[in-house]
């Protein structure tokens, strides 16, 4: 399965363990993974990019993700990405307003550092959910 992830983090320290923790399991499954520092960055990779997926942490410090999952809802791309927000625990409020906002999935940044291959099978699962939206929606 060829998959394109994005992710969004700012945290460089962070984002270099994403890399090497998924790395190898994710090459295994044929996942790509490319790392953007900024949310404004994003928003052009979006457009010019073919990101299947895009693990987007809430924390940035140049934009606000609820905004950015609201943008991307109203995106015109043809096949908008699955997007996977990041956060801390903390976050629980926050939880919610991404899943009104377009999210498909929330989780604990640091759950790829713990268990990485629970993160897989969690993205994994978000990807399966839009397709089978998707063809709901083609099929009605």
């Amino acid at each position: 399965m060829q998959m394109n992830i994005l992710h969004v983090e700012d945290d460089r320290h962070f984002a270099k363990l994403f890399r090497v923790f998924l790395g190898e399991q994710a090459a295994r499954l044929g996942m790509e993974i490319g790392i953007i520092h900024t949310e404004t960055r994003s928003a052009a990779a979006i457009h010019s990019n073919t990101a299947d997926v895009i693990v987007l942490d809430l924390a940035l410090p140049d934009s606000n993700a609820i905004e950015t999952l609201e943008w991307l809802s109203r995106t015109s791309l043809a096949l908008p990405p699955v997007v996977i927000a990041t956060g801390l625990a903390d976050f629980s409020r926050e939880r919610w307003r991404c899943f009104e906002s377009g999210a498909e999935d929330f989780m604990d940044k640091y759950l790829v550092t713990t268990d990485p291959s629970q993160f897989l099978e969690r993205l994994l699962h978000a990807v399966a959910r839009r397709k089978h939206i998707i063809k709901a929606q083609l099929a009605a």
